[in-house]
């Protein structure tokens, strides 16, 4: 509890320094910015279809799987048990489920790095635009921050900006952005 605090109380002594009129701080919706210039949308659309590139490829790992064990248990020949059987299931299993995990950790990097890639392109603009109203500082809208005057949230400024500097997820992704390394080798 008092981690979570934390924020919040450097928030309060920031804001209280500054002045009661809180000019020295400016307020911005990073959550609004993406919904309104449809970058959430075009995040969430690149990380499924590698979240679907993935699933093809888990695909291919089961079929994989499942010839191996094939081979295995033809190798075993007619005198293998049900429990040399199952321990080549669980084999084949346990390497599903590690190459599965491994998939669910790309998709959510590939998440993190993208939503990254938003922020570094909204923040100079964001910067400018504090600057302007002379604040010498900016907080993202969080659960953190209790109130603030409305004259210094720049997110509306912000989104005009990044409208027509034309700044979209195309002009943000690095080449190396897309999912290639396979789930399993």
């Amino acid at each position: 509890m008092k981690l979570r605090l934390l924020p919040a109380l450097i928030a309060a002594l920031f804001l209280t320094a500054c002045g009661h009129d809180g000019s020295g701080i400016a307020v911005l919706d990073l959550d609004a910015i993406a919904s309104a210039t449809g970058q959430d949308e075009q995040i969430s659309l690149r990380v499924q279809a590698a979240s679907d590139e993935l699933a093809r490829q888990l695909e291919e790992l089961v079929v994989e799987l499942d010839k191996q064990i094939a081979e295995e248990t033809e190798k075993l020949g007619p005198d293998a048990t049900d429990q040399q059987r199952a321990q080549l299931t669980a084999a084949a299993q346990a390497q599903f489920n590690e190459s599965q995990n491994f998939a669910r950790q790309q998709a959510n990097q590939l998440r993190g790095q993208l939503i990254q890639q938003f922020i570094d392109k909204v923040k100079p603009i964001a910067a400018e635009i504090a600057e302007r109203k002379g604040a010498s500082a900016i907080l993202t809208e969080s659960p953190a921050l209790f109130w603030h005057d409305s004259a210094m949230d720049i997110t509306d400024e912000v989104i005009a900006e990044v409208r027509a500097r034309g700044i979209s997820l195309d002009s943000m992704l690095d080449d190396d952005d897309e999912i290639d390394q396979p789930v399993a080798e």
